[in-house]
């Protein structure tokens, strides 16, 4: 009998010491690594308001309820059209995830007019809105939304998420740039970086200009697939990943 009583003794505080360890070890799940860098904890956005193409206030929706792959651009020039089109190379390049896709928001933030704006650096009067190029991009995909808003919204939503501690190197890939001797450098063909919002309306990583669409797209999988623990490893700051803006790095 004593022999029992301490075999059933053995059996529960194996029982309790699993469970206890594997307690321990979700509490500590390490986060994903990705290409692009993770905030860690999340930035929550400010309240800001802006207006989509028609002229009309955009909702809270227009970076909440759903994945929003953001970036910033002039409407109207190189940085803006390869900006969107990057966007719709990523979200392409997510059709083996057709749910992930139909949660996931591409947003351009205008930041024109474009003969004014640089880059990195904040107009000093709204954009000039130029709705029939902005709903001509909106008709590609119903997944993409042109925003825009007044300087200082655009400006409090550019230092939320850190855009604007890029200087405008970091901000555009100008790797296309024509090098050709006497060619204008204006004429380079930057993309923006990109930033991602998660549904509750936080920036959880951040794309420098140089990231490739397919790693973008790597990344947002990942992202998505750990979002359900996501508790666990956005409580605490990772000491090799911080929400410091990087230097850009050659897209993987």
């Amino acid at each position: 009998m004593p022999r029992l009583i301490m075999a059933v003794a053995a059996v529960g505080l194996f029982l309790i010491g699993y469970q206890w360890g594997n307690q321990y070890q979700h509490g500590r799940s390490e986060p994903p690594r990705i290409s692009g860098v993770l905030i860690r904890p999340p930035q929550p956005l400010p309240e800001v308001r802006l207006t989509d193409s028609a002229g009309r206030t955009a909702g809270e929706e227009a970076l909440r309820g759903a994945w929003s792959l953001l970036a910033f651009a002039p409407l109207d020039s190189a940085a803006g059209h390869l900006g969107i089109s990057k966007q719709i190379e990523v979200f392409n390049r997510l059709a083996d995830r057709p749910q992930l896709r139909e949660q996931l928001q591409l947003r351009l933030l205008d930041t024109g007019p474009a003969s004014g704006v640089v880059p990195g650096t904040t107009p000093d009067r709204a954009p000039e809105r130029t709705p029939a190029l902005a709903q001509d991009f909106e008709r590609l995909t119903p997944a993409i939304a042109i925003l825009a808003g007044e300087p200082t919204e655009i400006e409090a939503l550019r230092a939320a998420v850190g855009a604007s501690d890029l200087s405008a190197d970091q901000f555009v890939n100008r790797a296309a740039a024509d090098t050709t001797p006497g060619s204008d450098p204006a004429s380079a063909a930057p993309t923006p970086a990109f930033f991602l919002i998660e549904p509750r309306g936080r920036l959880v990583a951040l794309f420098p200009a140089e990231q490739t669409a397919a790693a973008i797209a790597d990344d947002i999988r990942t992202l998505a697939d750990r979002a359900d623990d996501a508790d666990d490893w956005i409580s605490d700051r990772n000491p090799d990943q911080t929400n410091a803006p990087p230097t850009s790095e050659p897209g993987r």
